[in-house]
């Protein structure tokens, strides 16, 4: 009798929450609220408008009148966060007023999900909501309405509500840039000018049903942008756009939500760059960044290895006691570093004239470069061990000779060498201001890439321009001895290491995904974050030192990967090893053009929230606590 008891009760309860709550019920408009699934945290549910002849509810941006819907939570829970998915709408223009409203008619659910952070501590199971909105016809019915979920029983699902919420679902805008079915396709801002590149078949869809396929919105507001006039090439769509004023500023947010071939996509411009090539940064604060982040090179994993020989080169200046030898020993280095730099901006301007695609670091995906690398340091490594002497050609002695500084003439080129290996050996890394300055330079003219360029070279080279001024200080370096013939070994020891790695490198194209991972797809992030889940990507690669200490100090921490997975993070890693175009797309989506390179994507910002190259367990947490514990 009790089992037969029990089990009338929980049928009782499930079908008591079962019912769909309606809140609203005037003049054959409906609102209900469509319960489909419960977990411990989460709620599921859809806000159903059912709506008479000519009424209509607004969108999140309504346009120049009117007032979406809003949720809210008003007892039950003060740590949550709340989803409105919103389908794409009618739009509407009066142009005998000039207005724009964007609408529902007849039958609109929005798919919406609630997730809650601080249940444990509340006393009551009942979540007590708010929804405001607008029902308009002639008039508008401005609405406030309350309704109760209780959490319990947990686990509950109504397969015929979650069939319902599907469907409008599938009408919410997906980001653009994330579209499988639109790979390749693109939109720019220019100006007053939005251009749309699409494949023929997409392009001739958007222009046969051009008034209702695009909705463009400036910084969000109220009111609306409208078209002068619409052209097309072979391959590009260009909307003239009315009543805009954009100043070119790279931050000016506007979004567009567009209908192809019967899908639904969204894009905004705080994702891409506002033409590119109008130079609206402050030249000399990029160029102080990128002064700075070239000296910070100079302390980065990727470059230590390189660390024995400058020490060495100084240690042979140190015995001479010469100071237009330690001068030029200085200089020789410094000459090597800055024309690195110098050669990249010449190689990356070029590829970039001819339309590839460049990235900081993209040599490394090359086994011909690595290979290279590799006979140098075996060189050096040889040259440190007494069994190779690196020796300048008899030109360059005879001159240095007549010059009365020509026995140490050979250092001269090992320490010009010295300096292109520790530069190209520090093109894995991206340190702090070297991603901006790295980002500006590959996005620009020859001119300014050049320039870019140079001063990173200049900050890098800048411990040896000390000593070339004052050549002095070589003085405070303890005196050579017995001593620096072990030390030498160890510095060689260091570059056999470096070798190892890179022969790791050239043996090892893929990264091995671990459980707690997922192989990266663009069109993931868009998949999860319809599902409710946030994600955070990581684009490594193994011969990305930075990266590398990124994962053992941060990403692989047991801390971090718990708060992932209770935060309900799915994670992404994309490994650009060797060279994978959509990898370098999308980095190039947000201006990044090197790594280590971290995001994280949440349902309260789909736009993502990119992390600082060195990463640090703090700085995830307060992503996390910003982003996805909002209150």
């Amino acid at each position: 009798m009790l089992k037969l008891f029990s089990a009338l009760l929980f049928f009782y309860a499930t079908y008591s929450i079962s019912i769909d709550i309606n809140i609203y019920n005037i003049e054959k408009n409906k609102v209900n609220i469509l319960l489909a699934e419960k977990s411990k945290n989460k709620i599921q549910l859809g806000i159903e408008f059912l709506l008479d002849t000519d009424w209509k509810v607004y969108w999140k941006y309504p346009g120049d009148v009117g007032l979406g819907p809003s949720l809210q939570i008003t007892e039950g829970s003060k740590k949550h966060k709340i989803n409105i998915k919103w389908p794409y709408p009618v739009e509407l223009y009066e142009e005998e007023v000039n207005l724009t409203s964007r609408v529902y008619y007849n039958h609109v659910i929005l798919p919406t999900e609630i997730t809650f952070f601080d249940l444990s501590k509340s006393k009551s199971n009942k979540i007590k909501f708010l929804l405001d909105f607008q029902i308009c016809k002639e008039i508008c019915i401005p609405v406030s309405k309350d309704f109760i979920i209780d959490l319990q029983p947990e686990n509950y699902i109504n397969n015929k509500n979650i069939e319902k919420i599907k469907i409008y679902d599938s009408y919410v805008p997906k980001d653009i840039k994330f579209s499988k079915s639109l790979k390749g396709n693109n939109i720019t801002i220019k100006q007053k000018t939005v251009i749309i590149e699409l494949d023929k078949e997409n392009k001739k869809n958007l222009l046969n049903n051009e008034k209702e396929s695009f909705i463009f919105l400036k910084n969000n507001s109220l009111g609306t942008t409208r078209f002068s006039k619409v052209e097309e090439d072979e391959k590009k769509i260009y909307f003239f756009l009315k009543d805009i004023n954009y100043d070119n500023n790279v931050t000016s947010k506007s979004e567009a939500f567009i209908k192809i071939n019967d899908e639904y996509f969204h894009w905004t411009t705080s994702n891409h760059i506002i033409e590119k090539n109008n130079l609206n940064f402050n030249l000399f604060l990029i160029l102080f960044f990128s002064y700075i982040g070239g000296f910070i090179l100079n302390f980065m994993p990727c470059v230590l290895p390189v660390l024995g020989l400058k020490i060495n080169s100084f240690m042979q200046d140190l015995q001479s006691k010469n100071r237009i030898n330690i001068k030029l020993s200085s200089l020789s280095i410094v000459l090597g570093i800055i024309s690195t730099f110098l050669i990249f901006a010449l190689i990356t301007s070029t590829l970039r004239f001819f339309g590839k695609s460049v990235g900081w670091g993209m040599q490394f995906q090359s086994p011909t470069f690595i290979l290279f690398i590799i006979l140098i340091l075996i060189l050096f490594i040889l040259n440190l061990l007494g069994l190779f002497e690196i020796r300048l050609p008899k030109v360059f002695n005879l001159f240095l000779k007549n010059k009365n500084f020509s026995q140490n003439s050979n250092t001269y080129i090992k320490n010009y060498f010295t300096g292109i290996l520790s530069t190209l050996l520090a093109t894995p890394c991206t340190a702090p201001f070297v991603g901006t300055a790295i980002s500006v330079a590959l996005s620009q003219n020859v001119l300014y890439s050049i320039l870019i360029f140079l001063f990173m070279g200049m900050g890098k080279s800048m411990p040896y321009i000390i000593f070339i001024v004052y050549p002095h200080i070589i003085n405070f370096f303890p005196k050579p001895g017995k001593w620096f013939a072990y030390l030498k070994y160890f510095f060689a020891f260091l570059l056999m290491l470096t070798v190892l790695w890179l022969i790791n490198i050239l043996f090892t194209s893929k990264h091995t995904i671990s459980d707690n991972w997922e192989e990266f797809e663009t069109y993931k992030i868009n998949e999860y974050l319809d599902q409710g889940y946030n994600v955070f990507v990581d684009v490594t690669a193994e011969w990305c030192l930075s990266c590398a200490v990124n994962k053992k100090l941060v990403l692989d921490q047991e801390e971090i990967k718990n708060l992932f997975k209770n935060r309900d993070i799915k994670t992404l890693r994309a490994d650009w090893t060797d060279r994978n175009d959509d990898i370098l797309e999308y980095l190039n989506t947000y201006n990044k053009y090197g790594i280590p390179f971290n995001i994280l994507y949440t349902t309260s910002n789909p736009d993502g929230f990119i992390f600082s190259e060195i990463l640090s367990k703090n700085q995830i947490r307060k992503a996390i606590e910003k982003y996805i514990d909002t209150k």
